[in-house]
């Protein structure tokens, strides 16, 4: 049932400025091939540099890609698991979904659904879909390239098996606006060249955190254009889990890595500035108050945690629809190692309403 909407300003309209606190963490994980969480910094990596001329094309015909759709699984373990005062925030999300607000005032072209729940007076925001699967042989290989890059830039073995259900994250807690917000992320890597610690001995600080990322090189002013629009998600990828650095791997038609640079993600507005895709990340900030604000105040109108409440944006009407179904209107993860009330593990959801209904 259609509940209400909300429609986007142009980017170029004037919007209230609003505060975002630089994200802290609080704890980091890992995920194993198998997908289990582990409570250690086991899948963490450090960066060692990708050679000039390696084929990101290596190892393509092997590589493994989880395709399931997880919800917030990983970060409701960890917030159960480390018992964080989650009923304290607005929302409780993963990075990406939170990229995806917080980049919507220059989205004019791509549709996006998410999945809502609330419990207490918080919103835990899920996907509504699996990941994207390619969409061709090409796209096939142009999104494995990022998963060699980040195997070439992080290990000297030549011999690359790519299982993208490994990761190293990292949960952080921030504001936006008056919002209190729960998040995690993947961390790519981490800079150790200025220390001797091996992996077991050193402590992760966000200071140390690289973001690795591809893209075409560039020869034109279309490719500079292009490539100034992705700085956009690249910034807000990076800044919503306090990633100071972000690696870029240039490479040609072939796959082929022609040349790296690094960039200072807080350096990326600037640099922006005056282009033909100048973006202002102020602005989008105020904005993702305004629709935070928006999602939040009309689910909690409604006070029914029994809903699902779907959050649809129509890029081409530049407005957000929300609906209400029943908690049952999901994609479930197969296998799904959980018994499920609405995306959430039905455990993890009644320990949380057990312990919201104490506050």
């Amino acid at each position: 049932m259609h509940v209400n909407s909300f429609k986007l300003p142009n980017h170029q309209v004037p919007l209230k400025p609003t505060k975002l606190t630089y994200p802290l963490q609080l704890h980091t994980y890992s995920i194993n091939q198998n997908r289990i969480v582990l409570y250690n910094n086991h899948q963490l990596s450090f960066y060692k540099g990708c050679r000039i001329g390696e084929d990101l094309n290596a190892g393509l015909d092997n590589a493994i890609f989880n395709q399931n759709i997880e919800h917030l699984d990983p970060l409701l373990q960890c917030i159960s698991h480390y018992k964080l005062d989650w009923w304290n925030y607005s929302v409780v999300t993963f990075r990406g979904l939170l990229t995806k607000l917080t980049t919507a005032l220059y989205n004019y072209d791509d549709d996006w659904c998410m999945n809502c729940m609330l419990i207490g007076q918080t919103i835990f925001i899920s996907d509504n879909a699996p990941p994207a699967k390619p969409e061709s042989v090409n796209h096939k290989r142009f999104m494995y390239h990022g998963y060699a890059f980040e195997h070439f830039s992080t290990s000297s073995d030549p011999d690359i098996h790519i299982n993208n259900s490994e990761q190293w994250a990292t949960l952080n807690k921030l504001r936006i606006g008056n919002h209190k917000v729960l998040t995690a992320g993947e961390v790519d890597c981490v800079d150790n060249r200025q220390s001797d610690k091996d992996i077991d001995s050193y402590k992760p600080h966000q200071n140390d955190y690289i973001e690795l990322k591809t893209s075409m090189q560039i020869f034109n002013q279309h490719q500079k254009d292009n490539f100034d629009k992705k700085l956009l998600k690249f910034y807000f990828q990076s800044y919503l889990l306090g990633v100071p650095k972000i690696i870029v791997g240039f490479k040609n038609k072939q796959g082929i890595l022609v040349s790296q640079k690094e960039y200072d993600t807080l350096a990326l507005p600037s640099m922006v500035r005056g282009s033909n895709y100048e973006w202002d990340p102020k602005k989008c900030l105020s904005l993702a108050d305004l629709l935070i604000d928006f999602i939040r105040n009309a689910i909690i109108s409604i006070g029914n945690e029994s809903l699902l409440y779907k959050v649809h944006y129509n890029a081409a009407q530049r407005a957000i629809h929300l609906t209400t179904t029943h908690l049952d209107d999901i994609n479930y993860p197969s296998p799904d190692p959980f018994q499920r009330y609405g995306f959430m593990p039905a455990h993890l959801h009644t320990e949380m309403k057990a312990r919201v209904n104490k506050v």
